[in-house]
């Protein structure tokens, strides 16, 4: 189990640095809807993961260590799996133009499309120590680096700023939403049920509107 979250820690890590390459060099031009429809839906869904998130904890018998990923290999590789799709989809939703034909379909898209940065920020402070870089001894070399992230950082939003302030504005609410709404012994099991949800969601859609 250790050996897949590491491997999903450095999955997560190089498709934030991707996005940003990609958002400043390919889709240029192109971003998220941001709308209040939106919010609701994106605030729908992780008040549906948290409410089966803590029945689940509720129910357990070790409210310690029984924790859902935790029963079963394959319930954790699903897991996996799904964020696996969701990191693809994150590289995928802007590069290509989806084809609408009427407006439920273009109401979908713009529903679900913005869902997949939602869960991404979700999966980054469910994942990645992201404490332990606070904590970083203010050294000469750390102050170094991160002159040298804020010095790219705006360089890369300067070259695409529409775009950029799009997917971060999404990535943020649900690292927002997950980081002061839910305990941290909770949030993996918020994230499971976010991705299981909003796949099932994606797929109906996808069966049922084209």
């Amino acid at each position: 189990m250790e050996k897949v979250i590491k491997s999903i820690r450095l999955l997560l890590f190089f498709a934030l640095i991707q996005l940003a390459f990609c958002s400043c060099i390919f889709w240029s031009g192109t971003s998220l809807a941001l709308k209040q429809s939106c919010f609701y839906f994106l605030l729908a869904l992780l008040g549906l993961s948290g409410s089966c998130a803590f029945m689940h904890y509720l129910s357990s018998q070790n409210l310690k260590r029984d924790r859902l990923i935790d029963r079963s290999r394959f319930i954790f590789l699903f897991y996996s799996m799904m964020i696996v799709v969701n990191l693809c989809g994150v590289g995928l939703v802007l590069s290509d133009t989806i084809v609408t034909v009427n407006l439920l379909q273009k109401a979908a898209v713009e529903l679900i499309l913005p869902s997949f940065f939602f869960l991404f920020g979700v999966d980054l402070v469910t994942f990645l120590p992201l404490k332990k870089w606070r904590r970083l001894k203010k050294n000469s070399s750390s102050k170094e680096v991160r002159f040298s992230i804020i010095f790219i950082s705006i360089l890369i939003f300067l070259r695409n700023p529409i775009t950029i302030l799009s997917i971060a504005f999404y990535i943020g609410l649900g690292a927002l939403f997950l980081s002061f709404l839910f305990p941290k012994n909770l949030r993996q099991e918020v994230s499971f049920y976010s991705h299981l949800i909003r796949d099932i969601l994606f797929v109906v859609c996808t069966f049922l509107l084209w």
